[in-house]
């Protein structure tokens, strides 16, 4: 008999744990704990600021090797010594990195006289850049028009 005494006995205490167990786990239900929240930060107004590579300005599209001859209203001239074909280069790739989606670039040289015509659109801004050397002269003039 006393193998019976032993499985009652592990009986009663197995239904007594899972009483306690339900007990606390009813507790638990019947009155959850409060927990204090922090409370909401409050918004502070921001303004969108744009990358400053999306912002083309006449200081960031000068040609390196320049000098500023003329800046009026939303046009630039500079005059450089270097090869129009370096600074042509130069300007279709500045118009590419700001992303233009629509660009036309179109390049003559007669005779020893060049003149490249630039243009880039983002579909909010554009840039149109002219680039131009006579045969006789050394200086080129590039001529940059920035609408955005």
């Amino acid at each position: 008999m006393v193998p019976v005494n032993i499985a009652v006995i592990v009986l009663v205490l197995s239904v007594i744990a899972i009483s306690v167990y339900l007990s606390q786990a009813q507790d638990a239900l019947v009155s959850p704990q409060t927990t204090q929240l922090a409370p909401t930060p409050t918004p502070i107004p921001s303004i969108a600021i744009t990358q400053l590579k999306d912002i083309p300005t006449s200081s960031k599209l000068h040609y390196p090797n320049s000098t500023k001859v003329e800046s009026k209203d939303n046009v630039t001239t500079w005059e450089s010594t270097d090869n129009p074909v370096l600074i042509t280069d130069w300007y279709k790739e500045k118009i590419k990195t700001m992303g233009a989606t629509s660009t036309s670039f179109v390049s003559t040289n007669t005779n020893g006289n060049v003149l490249n015509k630039l243009i880039g659109n983002t579909g909010s801004e554009e840039i149109r850049v002219e680039i131009t050397k006579k045969s006789s002269e050394s200086k080129v003039v590039i001529t940059l028009k920035f609408n955005g």
